[in-house]
Protein backbone atom coordinates (compact mmCIF):
# COMPACT_ATOMS: atom_id res chain seq x y z
CA UNK A 1 0.00 0.00 0.00
CA UNK A 2 2.63 3.06 0.93
CA UNK A 3 4.41 1.62 -2.37
CA UNK A 4 1.59 2.36 -4.39
CA UNK A 5 0.84 5.88 -2.88
CA UNK A 6 4.36 6.92 -2.83
CA UNK A 7 5.66 5.67 -6.01
CA UNK A 8 9.46 6.52 -6.19
CA UNK A 9 10.16 7.34 -2.75
CA UNK A 10 10.26 4.30 -0.11
CA UNK A 11 11.02 0.43 -1.26
CA UNK A 12 11.37 -3.02 -0.47
CA UNK A 13 8.25 -2.30 2.17
CA UNK A 14 7.09 -5.48 4.24
CA UNK A 15 5.19 -5.95 7.09
CA UNK A 16 1.43 -6.67 8.24
CA UNK A 17 -1.41 -4.83 8.86
CA UNK A 18 -5.05 -4.93 10.51
CA UNK A 19 -7.15 -2.29 9.37
CA UNK A 20 -10.54 -0.92 10.68
CA UNK A 21 -11.45 1.96 7.97
CA UNK A 22 -15.21 3.45 8.41
CA UNK A 23 -15.96 5.67 4.84
CA UNK A 24 -18.98 7.47 4.93
CA UNK A 25 -20.74 10.78 3.14
CA UNK A 26 -21.30 11.48 -0.20
CA UNK A 27 -19.45 14.17 -1.98
CA UNK A 28 -17.53 14.89 0.77
CA UNK A 29 -16.55 11.38 1.79
CA UNK A 30 -14.73 11.51 5.29
CA UNK A 31 -12.43 9.13 6.80
CA UNK A 32 -12.15 7.38 10.30
CA UNK A 33 -10.31 4.80 11.18
CA UNK A 34 -6.88 2.80 12.36
CA UNK A 35 -3.96 0.50 11.22
CA UNK A 36 -2.52 -1.71 13.76
CA UNK A 37 1.19 -2.60 11.98
CA UNK A 38 3.80 -5.05 12.98
CA UNK A 39 7.00 -6.15 11.91
CA UNK A 40 7.58 -3.04 9.32
CA UNK A 41 10.35 -3.04 7.00
CA UNK A 42 10.98 0.12 4.11
CA UNK A 43 14.08 1.89 2.54
CA UNK A 44 13.84 5.69 2.07
CA UNK A 45 15.21 5.59 -2.03
CA UNK A 46 16.38 9.19 -1.87
CA UNK A 47 18.71 7.98 1.32
CA UNK A 48 19.07 4.82 0.70
CA UNK A 49 18.56 4.65 4.74
CA UNK A 50 16.37 1.14 5.31
CA UNK A 51 14.07 1.68 8.44
CA UNK A 52 11.61 -0.61 11.22
CA UNK A 53 9.03 -0.41 13.29
CA UNK A 54 8.10 -3.38 15.34
CA UNK A 55 4.89 -2.60 15.96
CA UNK A 56 2.33 0.84 15.85
CA UNK A 57 -0.79 2.63 15.58
CA UNK A 58 -1.86 4.60 12.09
CA UNK A 59 -5.07 6.81 12.71
CA UNK A 60 -6.48 7.90 9.73
CA UNK A 61 -8.95 10.60 9.88
CA UNK A 62 -10.84 13.57 7.92
CA UNK A 63 -7.10 15.60 8.20
CA UNK A 64 -5.01 12.26 7.72
CA UNK A 65 -4.66 9.33 5.61
CA UNK A 66 -2.45 8.08 7.59
CA UNK A 67 -1.53 9.60 10.55
CA UNK A 68 1.51 7.82 12.43
CA UNK A 69 2.13 10.78 14.93
CA UNK A 70 3.19 8.68 18.03
CA UNK A 71 4.89 5.96 16.53
CA UNK A 72 8.90 5.26 16.51
CA UNK A 73 11.31 4.01 13.87
CA UNK A 74 14.54 2.30 14.01
CA UNK A 75 17.61 2.74 12.07
CA UNK A 76 19.95 -0.42 10.59
CA UNK A 77 21.52 -0.22 14.54
CA UNK A 78 18.95 -0.05 16.76
CA UNK A 79 19.00 3.67 17.15
CA UNK A 80 15.31 5.29 17.98
CA UNK A 81 13.69 7.97 16.04
CA UNK A 82 10.06 9.85 16.81
CA UNK A 83 6.76 10.43 13.88
CA UNK A 84 5.15 13.23 13.82
CA UNK A 85 2.16 13.27 11.11
CA UNK A 86 1.92 11.78 8.09
CA UNK A 87 -0.26 11.54 4.03
CA UNK A 88 -2.41 14.08 4.12
CA UNK A 89 -6.06 14.15 2.34
CA UNK A 90 -8.94 16.17 1.22
CA UNK A 91 -12.47 14.39 0.92
CA UNK A 92 -10.17 10.88 -0.18
CA UNK A 93 -8.59 13.10 -2.79
CA UNK A 94 -5.46 15.81 -3.24
CA UNK A 95 -2.90 13.41 -1.34
CA UNK A 96 0.13 15.25 0.51
CA UNK A 97 2.68 15.05 2.82
CA UNK A 98 2.81 16.61 6.16
CA UNK A 99 5.56 14.48 7.88
CA UNK A 100 8.49 14.66 10.55
CA UNK A 101 11.17 12.96 12.01
CA UNK A 102 13.03 13.56 15.51
CA UNK A 103 15.88 12.28 16.46
CA UNK A 104 19.06 12.83 19.03
CA UNK A 105 21.17 10.09 16.39
CA UNK A 106 20.04 8.00 13.59
CA UNK A 107 21.12 7.08 10.18
CA UNK A 108 19.76 10.07 7.87
CA UNK A 109 22.42 8.85 5.10
CA UNK A 110 23.58 5.46 3.71
CA UNK A 111 24.33 6.24 -0.39
CA UNK A 112 27.72 5.53 -2.24
CA UNK A 113 28.65 7.03 -5.57
CA UNK A 114 26.97 4.50 -7.75
CA UNK A 115 23.60 5.86 -5.87
CA UNK A 116 24.30 10.02 -6.74
CA UNK A 117 27.02 11.86 -8.33
CA UNK A 118 25.99 14.56 -6.42
CA UNK A 119 26.67 13.58 -2.73
CA UNK A 120 27.42 10.30 -0.49
CA UNK A 121 28.25 8.93 2.33
CA UNK A 122 27.44 8.13 5.82
CA UNK A 123 24.99 10.57 7.79
CA UNK A 124 24.57 9.29 11.45
CA UNK A 125 22.44 12.84 13.06
CA UNK A 126 20.74 14.46 15.54
CA UNK A 127 17.91 16.87 14.53
CA UNK A 128 14.94 17.00 11.95
CA UNK A 129 13.86 15.53 8.60
CA UNK A 130 10.49 16.73 7.45
CA UNK A 131 9.01 15.65 4.50
CA UNK A 132 6.31 17.99 2.83
CA UNK A 133 4.77 18.66 -0.45
CA UNK A 134 3.18 15.98 -2.93
CA UNK A 135 4.02 12.98 -4.28
CA UNK A 136 4.86 14.79 -7.58
CA UNK A 137 6.49 17.15 -6.20
CA UNK A 138 8.10 16.11 -2.84
CA UNK A 139 10.32 18.38 -0.62
CA UNK A 140 12.72 16.97 2.36
CA UNK A 141 14.19 19.33 4.61
CA UNK A 142 16.91 18.03 6.52
CA UNK A 143 18.05 20.14 9.62
CA UNK A 144 20.97 18.23 11.84
CA UNK A 145 24.19 18.47 13.52
CA UNK A 146 27.10 15.15 12.99
CA UNK A 147 27.83 12.62 15.59
CA UNK A 148 30.56 10.31 15.26
CA UNK A 149 31.20 7.78 12.02
CA UNK A 150 29.95 10.40 9.64
CA UNK A 151 31.33 10.93 6.16
CA UNK A 152 30.61 13.33 3.52
CA UNK A 153 31.63 12.95 0.15
CA UNK A 154 30.75 16.14 -2.70
CA UNK A 155 32.19 15.37 -5.85
CA UNK A 156 33.31 18.81 -7.71
CA UNK A 157 33.74 17.40 -11.18
CA UNK A 158 32.17 15.04 -13.66
CA UNK A 159 34.08 12.71 -16.06
CA UNK A 160 35.98 15.21 -17.75
CA UNK A 161 39.37 16.62 -18.19
CA UNK A 162 40.73 17.93 -14.97
CA UNK A 163 41.94 21.19 -16.79
CA UNK A 164 38.05 22.15 -17.91
CA UNK A 165 36.22 23.59 -14.93
CA UNK A 166 34.17 25.69 -15.98
CA UNK A 167 30.95 23.90 -14.08
CA UNK A 168 31.79 25.53 -11.12
CA UNK A 169 30.93 29.09 -10.91
CA UNK A 170 31.76 31.86 -8.19
CA UNK A 171 28.39 33.77 -7.18
CA UNK A 172 29.41 36.12 -4.47
CA UNK A 173 33.17 35.79 -2.85
CA UNK A 174 31.63 37.72 0.46
CA UNK A 175 28.87 34.98 0.45
CA UNK A 176 31.35 32.45 -0.34
CA UNK A 177 28.83 30.65 -1.97
CA UNK A 178 29.75 27.82 -5.05
CA UNK A 179 27.75 26.70 -7.73
CA UNK A 180 27.99 23.57 -9.25
CA UNK A 181 25.77 23.43 -12.65
CA UNK A 182 25.53 20.13 -13.78
CA UNK A 183 22.36 20.56 -15.86
CA UNK A 184 22.55 16.48 -16.87
CA UNK A 185 19.04 14.97 -17.25
CA UNK A 186 18.79 12.93 -14.06
CA UNK A 187 15.76 11.00 -12.63
CA UNK A 188 15.15 13.14 -9.70
CA UNK A 189 11.57 11.79 -8.90
CA UNK A 190 10.58 15.66 -8.32
CA UNK A 191 12.32 15.64 -5.05
CA UNK A 192 13.80 18.92 -3.77
CA UNK A 193 16.31 18.24 -1.25
CA UNK A 194 17.13 21.04 1.27
CA UNK A 195 20.17 20.00 4.05
CA UNK A 196 21.00 22.51 6.65
CA UNK A 197 24.16 20.50 8.14
CA UNK A 198 26.37 21.60 11.10
CA UNK A 199 29.34 19.83 11.41
CA UNK A 200 31.72 19.28 14.35
CA UNK A 201 35.59 17.18 14.05
CA UNK A 202 33.03 14.00 14.75
CA UNK A 203 32.55 13.83 11.14
CA UNK A 204 35.17 14.07 8.22
CA UNK A 205 34.25 15.75 5.03
CA UNK A 206 36.15 15.33 1.38
CA UNK A 207 35.99 17.04 -1.52
CA UNK A 208 36.80 15.68 -4.19
CA UNK A 209 38.31 17.62 -7.69
CA UNK A 210 39.65 14.98 -9.47
CA UNK A 211 39.28 11.04 -8.05
CA UNK A 212 41.11 9.50 -11.12
CA UNK A 213 44.66 11.34 -9.79
CA UNK A 214 43.25 11.17 -6.03
CA UNK A 215 43.04 14.88 -5.81
CA UNK A 216 40.72 14.88 -3.15
CA UNK A 217 40.81 17.37 0.29
CA UNK A 218 39.45 15.50 3.31
CA UNK A 219 39.46 16.98 7.03
CA UNK A 220 37.59 17.41 10.33
CA UNK A 221 36.40 20.62 11.58
CA UNK A 222 33.23 22.74 12.66
CA UNK A 223 30.97 24.80 9.94
CA UNK A 224 27.52 24.97 8.62
CA UNK A 225 26.76 24.03 5.41
CA UNK A 226 23.47 24.08 3.24
CA UNK A 227 22.78 21.89 0.30
CA UNK A 228 19.99 22.62 -2.07
CA UNK A 229 19.32 19.92 -4.73
CA UNK A 230 15.92 21.13 -6.85
CA UNK A 231 13.64 19.10 -8.55
CA UNK A 232 15.85 20.04 -12.61
CA UNK A 233 19.47 18.59 -10.77
CA UNK A 234 20.88 21.70 -10.04
CA UNK A 235 23.14 21.75 -7.18
CA UNK A 236 23.91 24.52 -4.58
CA UNK A 237 26.57 24.52 -1.80
CA UNK A 238 27.79 27.44 0.35
CA UNK A 239 28.29 27.82 4.07
CA UNK A 240 31.51 28.04 6.08
CA UNK A 241 33.48 25.21 7.44
CA UNK A 242 36.61 25.49 9.58
CA UNK A 243 38.86 22.66 9.34
CA UNK A 244 41.14 21.68 12.29
CA UNK A 245 42.75 18.73 10.55
CA UNK A 246 42.66 17.05 7.31
CA UNK A 247 45.02 16.40 4.47
CA UNK A 248 45.10 17.44 0.43
CA UNK A 249 47.23 15.64 -1.77
CA UNK A 250 47.78 18.42 -4.74
CA UNK A 251 48.24 16.74 -7.91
Amino acid sequence: IAEYWIAGGVDNTKGSIDAEVKIYGDRKPRLKGELQIRNLETTIEYLNTRYTAESGTVKMNDEYFFDASGNTIKDRDGRVAYVTGGITHKWLKNLGLNATINSPEFLVLNTTKEDSDLYYGTAIAGGEVKFTGNFNQTNIDIDAFSRSNSELFIPLTEDRDASEISFIKLINKEDRKIVIDKKKNRDLRGVELNMNLSFNDAAQVSMIFDERTRDIMRGRGNGDIQIFISRSGNFTMYGNYDITEGEYLYT
